[in-house]
């Protein structure tokens, strides 16, 4: 229905960049035609940027739930990376610490 298409496209507008997200189109297995044609939804998501993603699915016969799982996929690794990020910057504070304690003790040392 177009007024889904326009909602769902006026939400995409106030998600954050940083957020993936899958606009998923029923397939057309009901119906003829599409209300609002896959070039027009395409062209959508083209123009919104890296974040978006498209795919068709139907629940009836599973069509299309490889993109949806791929997608949970790409979900799922921009959430490791961003704790492995953490995980790498806190254990260069800590070998930053850890260098600044040995010159620091060197410099006390006199074995005099």
């Amino acid at each position: 229905k177009e007024w889904t298409f326009s909602h769902a496209k006026d939400i995409l507008d106030h998600v954050p960049q940083d957020l993936e997200v899958l606009l998923i189109a029923n397939f057309k297995d009901q119906e003829q035609s599409w209300v609002t044609s896959r070039d027009a939804m395409l062209s959508h998501v083209a123009g919104t940027g890296r974040h978006v993603h498209f795919c068709e699915c139907c629940l009836a016969n599973m069509y299309g739930m490889p993109a949806v799982e791929a997608f949970l996929h790409v979900c799922l690794f921009t959430i490791k990376t961003k704790e492995y990020e953490e995980l790498v910057d806190k254990a260069e504070e800590e070998m930053d610490a850890a260098l600044a304690q040995g010159k620091k003790t060197s410099k006390e040392q006199d074995y005099s």
